[in-house]
């Protein structure tokens, strides 16, 4: 009987541990979607934004999908309920865990191109950022294209790991 009770006990608590680990899962992709709508929110108030192709997934995902998808729309409500702080005892997440999981799995071509869509804004946008902050001893530049007629060479003058801050950088030609 004893050994029959802490088996009991051991798979509750490994299903709490599974369950827990879930919904932190979740809460992490509320902080993703959040951070997503904030981008949406500058992409739909910004005409410029909206026509560039890249932008184009994100502003759909919100303007298109969700609109015509119950399930997108059911999981855009969930994550926006959903509780950022977990409390020991509370189990009433379980069922939007569940819920959210399983739409996700449903919804992984659409989440799939909106991620695609975030990735190269964000891209973008850290590409901006080096060349904001690179203003001077170490700068950006673009390639030069010659003719086709001259043979392919690659010159390159004072290239520089862009990971490393441009003050500690060392320069390379």
């Amino acid at each position: 009987m004893a050994i029959l009770l802490k088996e009991r006990i051991g798979y509750f608590r490994g299903l709490f541990a599974e369950q827990k680990l879930t919904w932190y899962c979740v809460a992490r992709a509320v902080q993703g979607f959040e951070a997503i709508h904030r981008m949406y929110k500058i992409i739909a108030d910004n005409q410029t934004f909206r026509s560039l192709p890249d932008c184009a997934p994100i502003y759909d995902f919100f303007e298109v999908k969700v609109l015509k998808d119950p399930l997108l729309k059911e999981l855009l409500s969930l994550l926006y309920q959903f509780p950022l702080r977990f409390k020991f005892g509370s189990h009433w997440f379980l069922g939007y865990t569940s819920r959210v999981k399983e739409i996700f799995q449903k919804k992984s071509t659409d989440l799939a191109d909106l991620v695609v869509g975030v990735g190269r804004v964000e891209a973008y946008l850290c590409f901006a950022r080096l060349l904001k902050e690179s203003r001077g001893r170490n700068s950006y530049c673009f390639p030069v294209y010659t003719s086709n007629e001259e043979p392919a060479t690659f010159v390159a003058h004072g290239l520089w790991n862009p990971a490393l801050k441009s003050t500690v950088a060392v320069l390379s030609d």
